[in-house]
């Protein structure tokens, strides 16, 4: 699969404290969007919820599961209103993310 790359966030971004980051796709998101990655940039104090709505914006064919699907950053899930990043609101080089959408099973 290819990487995109795109995003918009809500807040205006410098190019000064800006990074770029890979955020792993999964099941039917990946499947609406059509790839397995895509590449955004976001500014340290950036929240989850704010890096989700910008990927719904981006791909509205996938935006309502986007919305119920859970960000994980480097390996633990995250609340729509926590920061990415580490303390002090600053991004580590080595962030690793992932929109996980809700499973079922039994």
């Amino acid at each position: 699969m290819q990487t995109l790359v795109a995003i918009e966030l809500l807040k205006p971004m410098t190019k000064n404290h800006a990074k770029s980051y890979a955020v792993r796709i999964f099941a039917g998101i990946r499947e609406a969007i059509g790839t397995d990655k895509v590449i955004i940039e976001i500014e340290p104090g950036t929240r989850a919820g704010e890096l989700k709505a910008a990927l719904a914006r981006r791909y509205p064919q996938a935006a309502e599961l986007i919305r119920v699907s859970r960000l994980a950053v480097s390996e633990s899930f995250v609340d729509d209103e926590e920061t990415i990043g580490l303390a002090g609101n600053s991004c580590s080089n080595t962030l690793e993310m992932a929109l996980i959408p809700p499973v079922s099973g039994g």
